[in-house]
This record gives C-alpha cells, sequence and structure tokens, in this order.
C-alpha cells in the first residue's frame, strides 16, 4: 500500500480571517473526495491548531492506496483535479510524500 502525505500553507498575502476561510474551504473540498474515487482507500484532513507556531503548515491531507499506480489515477481523477484547482488559488507552499505502508 501507498501512503500520501499532503500539506499546504496559506498565502501569507491573506487576512486571518480569509487564511481561516481558505483552510475551511480547503478542508471541506478535500474530505468531500470521500466514496467519490474508487482507489482512495482513506482519507484524513487535519488543520494546524490555532495555538501552533505560524511557521507551521496550515493543513495536511493522509490518503491511502493500494498501489501507486492507484495514486496516479486519483490524481487524474476529475473530482480530484477540482479540488486541485481550489486549492492552487489559496496556497503558497505544498509539499508533499509517498511512502510504501
Amino acid at each position: 500500500m501507498i501512503r500520501h502525505i499532503v500539506l499546504w500553507k496559506i498565502d501569507a498575502s491573506y487576512s486571518q480571517t480569509e487564511k481561516e476561510n481558505a483552510v475551511q474551504l480547503i478542508y471541506k473540498s478535500l474530505t468531500g473526495m470521500k466514496g467519490k474515487i474508487d482507489e482512495l482507500k482513506s482519507l484524513a484532513v487535519h488543520i494546524n491548531s490555532d495555538e501552533a507556531e505560524d511557521s507551521n503548515f496550515d493543513i495536511i491531507l493522509e490518503t491511502t492506496f493500494n498501489s501507486m499506480a492507484d495514486l496516479n489515477r486519483y490524481i487524474e481523477h476529475p473530482e480530484h483535479q477540482k479540488v486541485s484547482q481550489i486549492i492552487k488559488e489559496v496556497k503558497k507552499t505544498r509539499a508533499a510524500i509517498d511512502y510504501l505502508i
């Protein structure tokens, strides 16, 4: 199995309210993929604590797939593409890792 983890940091030019709204939009968009993409075996989304350092990433996605081929099909899936476009509009930085579990 493959674990795919992605972290995003929201653009620093956003006000605190805009940042919170962007994080909530991302959260709802990501969790909305559940049940819509067959290759996606598990999905969890977490928001950074308000008490954590500002240098931390703002939101994290943890997903699991049976294979790298399934991960690649997920990446190309129209539902994922739609969510990816939403995130691209508000993110400043992205980090990701894919590893065997």
